[in-house]
């Protein structure tokens, strides 16, 4: 921060002074300024009058020089002396002949800028052979070796370019020219520091020099350092007229004010600005054009920077282009296209590494994140967005609460920064389930939504919240849906999102809806194995609710082995096929399953869906007193918090051995476990339903209709639940009651037959016999439309 107030002071006190002190062309001693002084010095001022001395030298080297200048001026600045003509007489077939130094510079110079490579081959041999010739700039050539080594974006050239520099500014200490391309190339190399110590001992030398604030500003800006201070420098740059503010270093002052403004969360400003730079970067000068593109991408605009990459494509390497193009692919929230772009990439390179890093945390795969972003950062320092992922990685690799910590202070210092908030979101929900975390989560992720560009991750991560809630919290399941929607709706390119939705609808029951949504997930590239296994499921549960015939569909042994191909786990596709042999299988089928559950339990006692498995098993094999013996080992092994599925099973013991009774107060006993466990929704209404209707039966009419109740309390959504409400009250001839329950019923599922059918006895009940005909009537439409229940 001192070194950049000081350099605003330097802008501010030298600024009145420019015009005279840069046209005066003499020394401190009024000696008059020789054309090398002048070219060392740099400015368009000092350029200008070292070409207008020269015109008054004859000889081929001192046209040389001129030429050499008048390239520099142009390239450099973009401007021309007042008196244009003669820039550009260096030609590609003197160059090999030339015996000047100067004319071979200037050559490689305007080579360069048309894209002749093999001729900027030819002049850079040509500056080594004539190095140590008489030259107005002797170490000029290797600024045009830095040039080329910056435009080809090669790590061991740039290392040979900046070898070079450090030679040429000990020999040429007055250089402002090489101090800058010095500078640059350390900054093209990660060495940010060295870069800021070259321009920073420059600036002592030259502060009159507008170029070299105005490159402060951007190495402040691309290494993310005194952000303030680049602010106040470049206001007061970007003040000037183009007679102080060249536009090349008008371009990096925009650029470097557009960094700042995007990092503070002033979005509009940043892209202002940062159009208005990109018209004015020179073609050489790729680390203000890099971070231009950079910066369209951090701001969320991959169109913009799509359509300056193609504006771009003479001035980058195809691998430059290839990784921005990757890079807008991640912002797009396409990662698994960007992953594959990536793939193809160096894997060495360390924008590679920071975008695969990024991408990899996207999608929830920390572990193989981890070495990306721990790679990019030793390259990369001081991009916060890495520490970010870094820190989000940890949350489920590492220390939770030493995470949260590091999140919570990114987010206070870079409220802006690339999902600071919705990692801190991430972080307290890692913390468990205690109110207080969970509230801070809510509003951190509520922010995430408001600020971040596709915020989907963040809608993702309040429906996780919304369901850890939906017990206790009416909305809950209302509101997961709602926010997984929207993730889905804000990213549709993540089958991630739409795949959590599709789990969801599963959880509730909504197999209708789930089932097209696993279909078109299950018919994708890289399918995750819970599709094909959720697949499977619906189609036992549809048997179950006899939906659907009997028999599995052809697709379900398709389902398992994608599933088993893909990393599912083997004993859950054990369990899966062992409910398949329950409502469709064999006799030999069952009690092959029932073994294969046994030698589960064997190696896992506590595995609470196993044991219910195997218990449903033995009792379609009439094994009554296996299935309780099984039953009563579980209550002495299952942790007294997971045994809510196992008194529910007891229920059923008891239902088929002929006690209703003492099943009801297991059912019942089971409803208020199993609510506690959190169990899904779906399992929660089965087990009500049960409870409800054996209360009724057994005539505790009061326990029945609180079962009933409680439920589309909890579940104000659900649909079934509000059936079973309204028969429950229809039961006790509470019809005015049940009449409003199965009303809700119909608003939320309009085109369900039982509910129609339900309306209608109700309404019979209640005498209106053209209501209860006209719901009969609409009951039958519905089962007589294909596809009907």
């Amino acid at each position: 921060m001192k070194r950049l107030a000081l350099a605003v002071f330097a802008v501010l006190t030298v600024s009145g002074l420019w015009w005279q002190y840069s046209c005066r062309s003499t020394t401190q001693t009024n000696e008059p300024a020789t054309p090398s002084e002048l070219f060392a010095r740099g400015t368009v001022a000092e350029l200008k009058f070292a070409d207008r001395v020269l015109a008054e030298h004859g000889g081929t080297c001192a046209r040389a020089a001129r030429e050499l200048v008048r390239a520099q001026l142009w390239f450099e600045y973009g401007v021309l002396p007042d008196d244009a003509s003669g820039t550009g007489a260096i030609s590609g077939e003197t160059v090999r002949a030339t015996t000047c130094l100067d004319e071979a510079v200037a050559a490689g110079l305007l080579a360069f800028a048309a894209s002749d490579h093999e001729l900027v081959e030819v002049s850079l041999a040509r500056t080594r052979e004539l190095a140590g010739s008489h030259s107005i700039a002797a170490g000029h050539r290797h600024w045009l070796q830095g040039l080329v080594a910056l435009a080809a974006d090669q790590p061991e050239a740039m290392q040979q370019a900046i070898a070079g520099l450090a030679q040429a500014t000990v020999e040429h200490p007055d250089s402002i020219a090489l101090a800058r391309m010095h500078a640059n190339l350390y900054l093209r190399t990660g060495e940010g520091r060295r870069a800021q110590e070259i321009l920073t001992a420059a600036r002592k030398r030259a502060t009159h020099h507008m170029g070299l604030a105005a490159d402060e500003a951007i190495v402040n800006a691309v290494m993310r350092t005194q952000q303030s201070g680049v602010a106040d420098l470049t206001d007061q740059l970007l003040a000037y007229g183009p007679d102080v503010l060249s536009p090349p270093d008008r371009a990096r002052a925009l650029i470097a004010r557009a960094i700042v403004h995007i990092h503070m969360g002033e979005r509009e400003a940043g892209l202002t600005k940062l159009e208005r730079g990109w018209t004015l970067i020179p073609s050489w000068d790729h680390i203000t054009r890099e971070a231009a593109l950079e910066l369209a991408l951090e701001a969320g605009d991959a169109a913009r920077a799509r359509t300056w990459l193609r504006d771009a494509s003479m001035y980058l390497q195809a691998q430059q282009q290839e990784i921005f193009t990757a890079w807008a692919l991640l912002v797009d929230g396409r990662l698994r296209d960007a992953l594959a772009a990536l793939a193809k990439l160096p894997q060495r390179h360390p924008r590679v590494a920071y975008l695969q890093g990024l991408a990899l945390v996207e999608q929830r795969r920390m572990d193989e994140a981890v070495p990306w972003l721990t790679r990019a950062q030793k390259y990369l320092p001081r991009r916060v967005e890495l520490d970010v992922a870094l820190a989000r990685a940890r949350v489920v690799t590492g220390d939770r609460k030493q995470a949260l910590r590091k999140l919570r202070g990114l987010a206070e210092e870079e409220p802006f920064a690339p999902r600071a908030l919705t990692g801190l979101g991430e972080a307290y929900l890692a913390q468990g389930d205690d109110a207080r975390m969970l509230g801070k989560a809510h509003q951190v992720l509520l922010r995430a939504v408001e600020q971040e560009h596709l915020p989907a991750e963040a809608m993702m991560q309040l429906a996780e919240l919304w369901r850890r809630q939906r017990v206790n919290a009416p909305e809950g399941d209302a509101k997961a849906l709602e926010w997984l929607q929207r993730a889905t709706e804000t990213n549709p390119h993540v089958p991630r999102y739409r795949l959590e939705l599709a789990l969801h609808l599963v959880s509730l029951g909504e197999y209708g809806q789930a089932r097209p949504m696993l279909i078109q997930l299950f018919a994708e590239p890289g399918v995750d194995a819970r599709v094909p296994m959720a697949l499977a499921r619906i189609a036992i549960v549809e048997i179950e609710t006899e939906k659907t015939s009997q028999k599995l569909p052809e697709a379900f042994e398709t389902w398992l082995t994608r599933a088993q191909e893909n990393g599912a786990d083997a004993d859950e596709i054990v369990r899966i096929r062992a409910r398949a042999a329950r409502v469709s299988g064999t006799r030999r089928q069952q009690r092959r399953a029932s073994t294969q559950l046994r030698e589960q339990l064997d190696r896992l006692p506590t595995q609470v869906e196993t044991r219910v498995l195997l218990i449903e098993l033995l009792l379609a094999q009439h094994a009554y007193d296996e299935a309780e013996t099984i039953l009563r080992k579980g209550l002495r092994l299952v942790p007294d918090d997971l045994r809510g599925r196992l008194y529910a099973s007891w229920a059923i013991i008891e239902l088929r051995t002929g006690s209703p009774r003492q099943a009801m107060f297991h059912a019942l006993h089971a409803w208020r476990r199993m609510r506690a466990e959190q169990r899904p929704t779906a399992e929660l209404f089965a087990i009500a339903d049960l409870a409800a209707r054996l209360c009724i039966r057994k005539e505790l009419d009061a326990q029945g209709l609180r079962v009933a109740r409680e439920f589309t309390q909890m579940f104000p959504q659900h649909a079934d639940g509000w059936h079973l409400r309204a028969w429950v009250e229809w039961s006790l001839n509470e019809t005015s009651k049940a009449r409003q329950s199965i009303a809700k019923a119909i608003e939320l599922h309009p085109d369900t037959a039982e509910y129609h059918q339900m309306s209608a006895k109700i309404f019979a009940r209640q005498g209106a016999k053209k209501r209860a005909a006209a719901a009969s009537r609409r009951a039958e439409e519905l089962l007589e439309q294909p596809g009907g229940p």
